[in-house]
Formats: C-alpha cells, structure tokens, sequence
C-alpha cells in the first residue's frame, strides 16, 4: 500500500497509529502487528466512517498478492484481537455481504518534518535488510487427499529444489526434511523459522473441474511479507509444460 507524500498520525481510545513511522502504539507502547496488517489498519483508519468491500480491501492491501476472501477474514480477526476489539466491535464494525467500517473516533494530526539530522539517524538506525540465503519449498497437502493433485504438488517442489540448488551460496532444504511437515494449514512464518530458513516457498495445486490452479508463494520468514507470487490455471493434460513454466519463473527471482 502506497503511504502519503505527508504521512499523518492518527489516535482513537489511547492509541497512536503514525502512518510515517509504520507503527501503533498503545499508551506509548509498541503494538506489534505484520506489515500487511498495519497496512489495513491505515486503510481502515484513513476511510473512517465509510463503507468498505472486500474487493476494495483486496486490491488496495494485496494488489499483487494471490488472496483469498478467507484471509480477509484471516486478517480482519487478527487486526481486532490487536485493538481489543472482541467485544462490541467498538473498532471496526463488520456489514454482512458487504465489507467494513472502522467507526471509532479518530484524531488526526499532521506531524512537525524533521530536521535532516533527524533524518540521517533514523536513516543510521534502520536495520539493513539480511539477503535470502537459505529457503524451503513447502507443498500444501490437497484438500481432498488427491493422490494425482499430490504427486504433481510434490514433482513441482523437487523440481524447484533442483533448480534453486545450483545457485551459489543458496542453501535449499531437501524435499524429504519438508515433507515431514504438518502441511494441511501451514503458517509460512512458524515453518521458516523451525527450519532456519529465511525464506518459504509455498506450493498450493487445486484442482477446479477440468482445470488445475497452481499457486506458488515466496514469503519472506523475519516480517511474513510476500517476496514473490504466480497462480496458474492450466489443463492438466500437459503437465510437463506447467513444471516447466513454473520452474522458469521460479528461477528468475534474484537472491
């Protein structure tokens, strides 16, 4: 989601949403949220009072992201147990069918522009990104335990494996330490970090009437944020060409 070119602050019942510093605060202090989430508190906050559909939601936090209706849900959930928002919606108020509206009292502040000294030490503090070098690529079990759906699922994460094995300095875990996974409702995040890996590649093949939709997730495992995604939806008749497809992509993200 794109900030303003002058980011304000916003506070509402003893909290302080400062849109410049992407951070909430609650009585002075820090309310740790993911970045997709304090994106949709901004949102939120920002088109107070108003009516928003999901679909809004979708393209404005995810718009390059393969979302589903459910993550809003997801994220929604996550955001309001944030605020204390279990009782009474006093926060966000959900319309059935339609979206969300964010109806607490907002104050709205336009903070002072900092000095560049100011600057230069946030600058200085601001941690330097660790590069991605170590990954797992994870497929997700079919939902209806399809033994076809699985084997392709499975064919596609080792052929990826094979792929980013030769790149130097790249350490890919081996299909058979994943495989060992709970893989029915993986959280990217808790994988990655019980694998030691900076980075989680999910797999999701689903198969839809005729068709196969072949979802492929990079997510990056310190903050949960999407470094890279595709969804495919392609007759299950060539499947050598859907793995070759999606290797070629796969192999084009730069470590």
């Amino acid at each position: 989601m794109e900030r303003d070119t002058h980011p304000k602050i916003y506070e509402f019942a003893g909290f302080r949403l400062e849109e410049g510093q992407s951070r909430l605060l609650y009585q002075d202090k820090a309310v740790t949220l993911k970045p997709k989430i304090l994106d949709l508190l901004i949102f939120l906050v920002k088109k107070r009072g108003q009516l928003i559909a999901k679909d809004e939601l979708m393209k404005e936090i995810w718009p390059d992201a393969i979302v589903e209706e459910n993550n809003i849900t997801v994220s929604m959930s996550i955001l309001r147990k944030a605020l204390g928002d279990a009782v009474g919606n006093q926060f966000i108020e959900t319309v059935p069918r339609r979206g969300y509206r964010f109806i607490a009292s907002v104050t709205e502040i336009l903070p002072e522009h900092p000095s560049a000294s100011e600057l230069h030490q946030d600058f200085e503090s601001e941690p330097q990104d660790e590069p991605i070098d170590s990954v797992a690529i994870i497929p997700l079990e079919a939902p209806d335990r399809d033994a076809n759906v699985e084997y392709l699922s499975e064919g596609i994460t080792e052929s990826i494996i094979n792929i980013l094995s030769r790149i130097p300095k790249l350490r890919v875990l081996a299909c058979s330490t994943v495989l060992r996974l709970d893989r029915k409702n993986i959280d990217p995040q808790l994988a990655g970090r019980n694998l030691k890996v900076k980075a989680v590649n999910v797999i999701r093949v689903i198969r839809l009437n005729d068709n196969l939709i072949i979802r492929s997730e990079l997510v990056k495992v310190s903050d949960g944020s999407q470094l890279w995604g595709e969804q495919y939806n392609r007759d299950p008749s060539n499947i050598l060409a859907i793995q070759e497809e999606i290797e070629r992509r796969r192999g084009d993200y730069q470590y």
